[in-house]
């Protein structure tokens, strides 16, 4: 399936300085370069897409809707783009949308179907097969590899087929490319059971400075799937990738940011102001979200504080993820573009990223 992956556009001119502003967090930014390009750049598909993504990160979900649409029209079968459109009819409450984006599901699963029998074919049906070259192959969508993934483990592959994939892959292949040994550390994480030599993997990885600050994030949401599991060789990594994730990015903020002095604050008088970050908060029935407004509701009745929710956009979501999972997390549009929020008969403003 035709597609631009960020390796591919980061060569493309202009369309580079967008790619890295993504990938380094800088949304803004992004926008701001996609909407710089000149002319003859501008309105091709691979700009379409990036600005569709850049757009859905910076909160603008109709506008990322819109440009999907015409995106679609030359690259129907982009499952990554039609992927990205489900999120956003996902986040509006939407199961399907009007004519050129009806029926997703479908067409998503058709898609996965579609690759599955193809790969098949060539294979003659041998499904260990078909899975070790899922794993291993970089030029698939990322969020294709994923869910492909799941379908080979959770429908076509026996126990003892599985097992076999799980041999396989800690045998390794010294040819194989970081992306694919991180994948393939996931595979063994989530679907083999091989807790001790996925995280070795990893940290073979990271040590080797081949883990990206983007990475830690599904790293971590990983092994917090394996805690919920009860693994608990996973929960004592869980920190220390935490702690990475930590340094990585402190490190990045002090190559990035100006010195300032730190100014005096809290005179006499005035109440605390605390700032929560968060990730988008979506109602009190969502246990991440009741667990914020709690925290803000006690700070500024129970201890005088003034307080101020920022709320990440819809950045959580990625479709070129690097583990065998569905990097997206739950947000709700409405919330979204409200301006405060109320709980507890208190009010709180809220900046949304």
């Amino acid at each position: 399936m035709a597609r631009e992956t960020f390796e591919q556009l980061r060569g493309v001119g202009q369309l580079a300085a967008a790619c890295r502003a993504l990938e380094r967090g800088d949304i803004d930014g992004a926008v701001a370069a996609c909407d710089s390009l000149e002319p003859a750049r501008a309105e091709t598909p691979a700009w379409r897409k990036l600005r569709a993504r850049s757009l859905f990160h910076a909160g603008r979900a109709e506008e990322s809707h819109a440009e999907l649409v015409l995106y679609l029209d030359s690259r129907p079968d982009d499952f990554d783009a039609l992927l990205l459109a489900y999120r956003i009819l996902h986040i509006r409450n939407q199961r399907s949308g009007p004519g050129r984006l009806a029926d997703l599901p479908e067409r998503l699963t058709a898609l996965m179907v579609r690759e599955l029998e193809h790969r098949a074919v060539r294979r003659d049906g041998d499904w260990l097969l078909v899975c070790m070259d899922v794993v291993t192959d970089d030029r698939l969508a990322g969020a294709l590899r994923a869910n492909l993934v799941n379908v080979l483990f959770g429908l076509l592959l026996t126990g003892p087929g599985k097992a076999a994939v799980g041999e396989r892959l800690l045998a390794g292949n010294p040819e194989w490319s970081a992306s694919t040994r991180l994948f393939a550390a996931g595979v063994l994480l989530l679907f083999c059971g091989e807790t001790h030599a996925a995280l070795e993997r990893l940290a073979a990885l990271a040590t080797a400075g081949q883990l990206t600050v983007g990475d830690y994030p599904s790293v971590v949401y990983a092994l917090n799937l394996r805690v919920g599991s009860g693994d608990p060789v996973a929960l004592a990594a869980r920190h220390r990738f935490l702690q990475q994730i930590y340094d990585h990015w402190t490190a990045g903020l002090a190559a990035t940011l100006p010195p300032r002095p730190v100014a005096e604050t809290g005179a006499r008088g005035r109440p605390r102001r605390i700032a929560i970050l968060t990730s988008p908060l979506v109602n009190a029935y969502h246990a991440p979200t009741n667990r914020v407004l709690e925290i803000a509701a006690s700070l500024q009745r129970d201890h005088g504080c003034e307080v101020r929710i920022f709320e990440g956009g819809a950045l959580h979501y990625r479709t070129e993820v690097p583990l065998p999972i569905v990097d997206f997390y739950n947000c709700n549009h409405a919330s979204m573009l409200r301006k405060s929020i109320g709980h507890a008969g208190l009010e709180f403003a809220k900046w949304s990223s």
